[in-house]
């Protein structure tokens, strides 16, 4: 379908699809009172979004690319139903997602038009290669470990598998790469102001459906006369969550700031000013330790990478240098418990994490080949017992054995040995250098894009040192991000020439 044109609209078939529109509407009218009768205002809302969503759905014509918007507008929405059941406070399980709702249509139109309407291939690289071997590595392991569910929850990797090469196939047209920056661009200003009247209010405003973040959201200083502090975490589960997804989001937008109102125009300009600005203070305000870290190191990554490839001149250094110091000094003021996060007692956040390490590398040592199996680390977890347990309290040690090591990367060569973690370090390695190879871009937007998608990988590659990430949303971005990142570097040879002869 092209803009609101409807092929079927001619003679008799016509006739009927219009005649049919009314009655569809209205059965879903009904079904959508009838739901909201004993709702509630949740739900109510999410109702009326929904219908909404399927006018503008109407209204826009093509069904794929508004099925996008509404997938990546809703990806970092943390409300779903699980599937099957988890036994520990981080046991893997497989989950429906809002975004699901989206994407699973989304996904058959794109097959139903690959296989029967156009007939063209699936774009296919190198990394695609790495990350099915990937996906079939999972799949040995879920089916060869221990844990029953495991290749139930595997279904999670195949899910994000399929973000990936949806994702870059579509976006090689400039009009659906459009479509996701515009949606991933209007859910971060509602995830910004989620977070916003979390701060106002102090409150988590739960989401019926959606996960909360329990104590974890609620910092306490005892060095600091007991200081209260609460954390926000927006639509996510957690905060560190929630900075996570801010790492995802910042390096492309900051990339686009550093071109230039001239280069990327004045309303993109001011646009992408506005959401860095509130996806900074909203980092801050996260207080994950781990989020900082890893958005520094894409910082890094965006000026040392920009200035060799003459995005970034020496004014861009020294507004840089500025304003961190102007932002030290201001935070100091204004916000001290962000100090007070990185010089004061952490309540044992690093001191757990420490501790969970050597008991992944007692497991490893134990399974050094093929791991333990994909979702069984929790399963090993309960026997694996490291000598420098010992000091630890009886309740403390029985504490962390609920969960899983704090390290993507641990987690993963402790479940699927050393040949699962050199495929992922490869899938991550081949996304990270993509502005790095000898390809020809479109346009300066896109290099920059490129490069700033680039750096959040690279962001995401930093904070799996310092979470566990274990089958969570997080790894649906990621693989969304990859796909993103993947259609960019090669668009199709029409949608190229159609974008330059239209700029």
């Amino acid at each position: 379908m092209k803009g609101r044109e409807f092929p079927m609209a001619s003679g008799v078939r016509a006739t009927g699809v219009f005649l049919m529109l009314p009655l569809v509407s209205s059965a879903m009218f009904s079904f959508g009172l009838t739901a909201m009768a004993d709702a509630s205002a949740t739900w109510v809302i999410f109702i009326i979004c929904g219908m909404a969503a399927l006018a503008a759905i109407m209204w826009v014509g093509d069904l794929k690319r508004a099925l996008l918007s509404i997938f990546l507008f809703t990806l970092p929405i943390e409300i779903s139903k699980a599937i099957s059941s988890d036994v520990g406070v981080y046991a893997p399980a497989l989950q429906i997602y809002l975004s699901d709702l989206a994407f699973l249509p989304l996904a058959a139109l794109w097959l139903f038009d690959k296989i029967f309407r156009h007939r063209s291939p699936v774009y296919w690289s190198r990394v695609h290669w790495i990350a099915l071997l990937l996906l079939l590595w999972f799949s040995i392991e879920a089916y060869l470990g221990p844990e029953p569910s495991a290749p139930l929850i595997n279904l999670n990797n195949v899910k994000y598998f399929v973000f990936f090469v949806v994702i870059a196939d579509l976006v090689r047209d400039p009009r659906y790469l459009k479509a996701a920056l515009v949606a991933l661009a209007c859910g971060l200003a509602v995830q910004l102001t989620i977070a916003a009247l979390q701060f106002i209010t102090g409150s988590e405003l739960r989401i019926q459906g959606g996960k909360t973040a329990g104590t974890a959201r609620v910092l306490v200083f005892e060095q600091a006369n007991g200081l209260h502090v609460a954390r926000i975490s927006g639509f996510l589960s957690h905060p560190n969550t929630f900075a996570d997804y801010l790492t995802f989001v910042l390096p492309p937008l900051i990339v686009m700031l550093l071109l230039g109102r001239t280069m990327v125009g004045t309303l993109v300009w001011n646009i992408s000013a506005v959401l860095a600005g509130g996806a900074m203070v909203a980092l801050i305000l996260a207080l994950s330790r781990a989020g900082w870290i890893a958005f520094g190191c894409s910082l890094a990554f965006i000026f040392v990478a920009g200035y060799w490839f003459g995005i970034v001149r020496k004014s861009h250094l020294i507004a840089l240098a500025v304003s961190a110091s102007i932002l030290i000094v201001g935070v100091s003021t204004i916000y001290p418990a962000a100090i007070y996060r990185v010089i004061l007692s952490d309540n044992r956040s690093g001191g757990s994490r420490i501790a969970m390490i050597d008991q992944a590398l007692l497991i490893i040592e134990r399974s050094p080949l093929l791991g333990v199996g994909l979702g069984s680390y929790n399963q090993a977890a309960q026997t694996a017992i490291p000598s420098s347990w010992a000091a630890l309290p009886p309740d403390y040690r029985e504490s962390l054995r609920k969960g899983v090591v704090h390290n993507k990367y641990l987690l993963t060569l402790a479940e699927t040995g050393p040949a699962g973690l050199m495929l992922f370090l490869l899938f991550l390695g081949m996304n990270l250098l993509v502005p790095f190879g000898r390809i020809t871009w479109a346009t300066p937007e896109q290099f920059a894009l490129v490069l700033g998608i680039s750096a959040a990988v690279l962001a995401q590659s930093v904070f799996f040192l310092f979470d566990h990430f274990s089958y969570d949303m997080r790894i649906g971005l990621l693989y969304v991000f990859c796909g993103l990142l993947l259609g960019m570097r090669d668009p199709q040879e029409g949608a190229v020439a159609l974008e330059r002869q239209s700029s």
